[in-house]
């Protein structure tokens, strides 16, 4: 199986949330100082790479630490939607289904082109990547 590392860097250009707190870094132990570095790190659940566990939106769904990896380790398709992605664009399941042969049970990856406007993309731009990216019918 070919695995796919999809994260993000962590750090304080990371796009985040809107209204969540941003992503905050800083030194509490320096090793000129005190022999070793440490840090305080405060983040949102809600930026960078993540997952929603189900008890995001259910009330008793599962925590993320009972989510089982076979939920996330598996076989799966890349749909490439590019061409059909622009601002606010919606993707419905006939235009993925015309694309790929997805099976029961299988993590589907949905290649929007959005990642170009993250902070890290190659065409920047928070608003867009934020505010007005494609989503689901």
């Amino acid at each position: 199986m070919k695995v796919y590392d999809l994260s993000q860097p962590l750090n304080q250009e990371c796009s985040f949330w809107p209204y969540y707190p941003p992503f905050e870094v800083k030194y509490i132990k320096r090793k000129a100082e005190h022999g070793v570095n440490a840090q305080y790190i405060q983040t949102s659940n809600h930026m960078g790479t993540h997952l929603d566990a189900p008890r995001h939106f259910v009330t008793n769904g599962k925590t993320i630490d009972q989510i089982p990896m076979e939920w996330l380790c598996r076989p799966g398709c890349i749909v490439d939607l590019r061409d059909e992605m622009d601002d606010l664009a919606v993707y419905t399941p006939k235009m993925i289904e015309d694309r790929v042969d997805v099976h029961e049970g299988d993590i589907l990856l949905l290649h929007t082109g959005w990642h170009k406007y993250a902070q890290f993309g190659s065409e920047p731009d928070e608003a867009r990547y934020i505010h007005i990216h494609p989503g689901a019918h």
